[in-house]
């Protein structure tokens, strides 16, 4: 008997007996030790490679995932079980987290928890295993997964292009600062992750108000200080090695997704190739690919590059078969998602509700309008987490009291019409901008759109492209739908819910042009098998080569675009005080101190310097972040940090605001000449503790005793 005959054997009849129980018992000493190292190597890691460090402290997060992948999915290969893993992962950690959160738990009893989670996991695949005879899983029949395949040498050059795309890619995210939503989302995770608890309150002023309702379920977030602490970094490293590991996968993401959907590994990746091309052509600012490389960490696009994909997965997998377990990935990922973000949630409930609709036209049975009904009633379920975050605040939101609401909803309305996100209408009704649809590519998607109505009965992908094509501009454009989507995610953030229109008509595009490929390759290979495949692999190759070359423009100038842009923001204001914040976070290391500083310091300071609380943040959103009987206070807040930003001299105003927030220190810039010289020659007050070219850092003394030239 040679070796392939008893191999074969082996996997067919499986192991049972004693060695069948050494291999369960191997498989579980195996995984402890591996959490064990992840839990308690990162730090030491973090020393020579934090990206590394990083990479185990997210493969920690998602190590539930994959064992809970190991029970619920029979063929799928490692690789494209990567992804499927983290979104099981970060799923079967919201419970935990959530509770952690309501809790105010410290991070190191949170990190309990997930250890019971991986525990119950692990139990209950340890209980199957030994329960199931030590035997490997045979695959049944009808099980939709689609097992890994040996790579074609055809295939070689697209994975060696994808392959380059994805370490341009991660190079350009590890070299982009952290700048805009993520400066205000490092205040955040650097405070939490100093104090090691969930406090549950505002991180920029030191007030201890409660977090707003749609504040304080940020799973993601709590999730991501946990990593931070198992990898041993600090929060801003966390960002930036992140992105590079939330990159990969994404395009693992949609491969698994494509691959699976389409059951054909060379569609896939030719599909994959188109979607490369287009993130590289549109990392200019506010493109599809700069939202990749520079915002991938936030929860808003973790969640459609990474959450969506699997989801509508596990929904088809369970509607191509009866299998539980698949209902049961679809549920923890959509409570997931539900969880993560409102924006995700919808998104889910767009595409999911779309493509539901069209299988049903064309698979029209009992047994799949059951099947149907079960996920809608999942995803109802998961409709009430955003309604719980928001009913536990039942009353006027505290900019409502100040009657700054229809002030600040004209200002972010007015915002989303000069950016052409937002087209008002007539009557009080809007609909999302026309210009984010009457694109050259996504009008050349609509007009191949009926190329794969000849597919709708048997293709899957056919179903789900055509139904999200149809679905977002039917509640996009639509007045009364997209009032009732505007209330559901806010009109002037009605744009968001449009991010799959470019993915969807790049795969629409893609799937045509295959379909062009077959008719070539059939007319012109038709008696030669040979030929047809070197036919239809040569059009394939000059459909990615003509993208190319038709989007060079927009690649070279994109990617110039965003190494300017990643340059400019070495020049910001937070990167330029890094010196004198440095200072701050080292005298506020361990005990809360109180700053006053301009404006545009303020949205620094918390990230850099947790334990320093500035008397505002964000300006208005300074109001409706405190209490609202403290209104008047916090409109005070802001004229404070508006009259100190511009303030000449050290005059009674300034003294009421040291005194009124027992200011401890004071952030000076030194291009206020006159300011700083006054500061700095009233030892009295102010003692000079650090000083660059640019910035001086003042303690403050008490008492302010009116001295005769702040008096003239």
């Amino acid at each position: 008997m040679d070796t392939k005959t008893l191999r074969n054997i082996l996997r067919s009849e499986g192991t049972t007996g004693r060695s069948g129980l050494l291999i369960t018992l191997g498989s579980l000493i195996t995984l402890v030790l591996v959490a064990a190292f992840l839990v308690t190597g990162g730090p030491s890691v973090a020393r020579f490679s934090p990206l590394l460090a990083v990479t185990m402290g997210w493969l920690w997060l998602a190590l539930p995932g994959f064992v809970l992948s190991s029970m619920l999915l029979q063929d799928l290969s490692w690789l494209e079980r990567v992804p499927v893993s983290f979104v099981l992962g970060i799923s079967l950690a919201t419970p935990p987290t959530v509770a952690a959160i309501l809790l105010h738990l410290t991070y190191g009893q949170m990190l309990g928890l997930s250890v019971v989670v991986l525990l119950l996991v692990t139990g209950t695949w340890t209980v199957l295993r030994l329960r199931n005879g030590h035997q490997r899983a045979k695959p049944q029949s009808g099980t939709p997964e689609i097992a890994r395949a040996e790579l074609p040498p055809r295939l070689i050059p697209y994975v060696v292009a994808l392959a380059f795309v994805v370490v341009l890619l991660a190079g350009l995210a590890l070299r982009w600062p952290i700048a805009g939503d993520d400066t205000a989302g490092l205040a955040f995770l650097s405070e939490s992750l100093r104090l090691d608890r969930i406090t549950g309150t505002e991180p920029h002023h030191g007030t201890g108000t409660p977090v707003m309702p749609r504040n304080e379920l940020i799973v993601l977030a709590h999730q991501m200080v946990l990593v931070s602490r198992t990898a041993g970094v600090t929060a801003d490293v966390l960002l930036v090695n992140s992105r590079p590991l939330l990159i990969l996968l994404a395009l693992l993401s949609l491969y698994t997704f494509l691959h699976q959907g389409l059951k054909n590994q060379h569609q896939a990746i030719f599909l994959l190739g188109l979607w490369s091309v287009y993130l590289l052509a549109t990392t200019h600012a506010e493109g599809t690919g700069n939202d990749l490389i520079t915002r991938i960490v936030q929860d808003k696009f973790v969640g459609w590059f990474v959450v969506v994909p699997t989801i509508i997965l596990f929904m088809n997998w369970y509607l191509e078969s009866r299998r539980p377990r698949y209902l049961l990935g679809f549920a923890l990922s959509a409570v997931g998602a539900a969880f993560m973000h409102p924006i995700t949630l919808a998104q889910v409930l767009i595409l999911a509700g779309g493509y539901g609709v069209l299988h049903l036209l064309f698979a029209r049975s009992w047994e799949t309008f059951r099947r149907l009904a079960a996920l809608g009633g999942l995803l109802a379920l998961t409709m009430l987490v955003p309604l719980l975050q928001y009913i536990r605040y039942i009353g006027r939101m505290p900019i409502e009291v100040a009657g700054l609401g229809e002030a600040v909803a004209f200002a972010r309305l007015g915002q989303a019409l000069s950016r052409q996100r937002l087209w008002l209408l007539p009557g009080n009704r809007f609909i999302l901008h026309p210009s984010i649809i009457l694109q050259p590519l996504i009008l050349a998607a609509y007009i191949v759109l009926p190329l794969l109505f000849l597919k709708l009965r048997s293709r899957m992908m056919a179903r789900f492209l055509v139904a999200g094509m149809i679905a977002l501009p039917l509640l996009l454009y639509v007045p009364p739908l997209a009032a009732l989507a505007g209330g559901f995610v806010t009109p002037y953030l009605l744009w968001r819910l449009a991010w799959p229109l470019p993915m969807l008509a790049i795969l629409t595009l893609g799937s045509a042009l295959w379909m062009a490929s077959e008719w070539l390759a059939g007319r012109l290979g038709r008696r030669d098998g040979r030929s047809h495949a070197l036919i239809m692999q040569g059009s394939l190759y000059l459909c990615l080569i003509g993208a190319v070359a038709l989007t060079w423009p927009g690649i070279s100038g994109g990617l110039q675009d965003l190494q300017e842009r990643a340059e400019a923001q070495t020049y910001t204001t937070c990167a330029s005080a890094a010196g004198a914040l440095q200072a701050l976070d080292q005298l506020a290391y361990t005990t809360p101190v109180e700053v006053l500083a301009s404006r545009s310091l303020n949205l620094c300071i918390p990230g850099a310097a947790p334990l320093a609380n500035v008397i505002e943040f964000r300006g208005y959103g300074t109001v409706n972040r405190l209490p609202v009987d403290e209104v008047d206070a916090s409109l005070q807040r802001v004229r404070d940090a508006d009259y100190f930003t511009s303030a000449t001299r050290v005059d009674d105003l300034v003294l009421a605001a040291l005194e009124r927030y027992e200011i401890d220190y004071a952030l000076v810039e030194r291009g206020r000449l006159g300011f700083d010289m006054q500061v700095r020659h009233l030892p009295a007050m102010f003692t000079q503790i650090y000083a660059d070219e640019t910035y001086a850092l003042y303690a403050v003394s008490y008492p302010t005793n009116p001295l005769a030239v702040v008096e003239g």
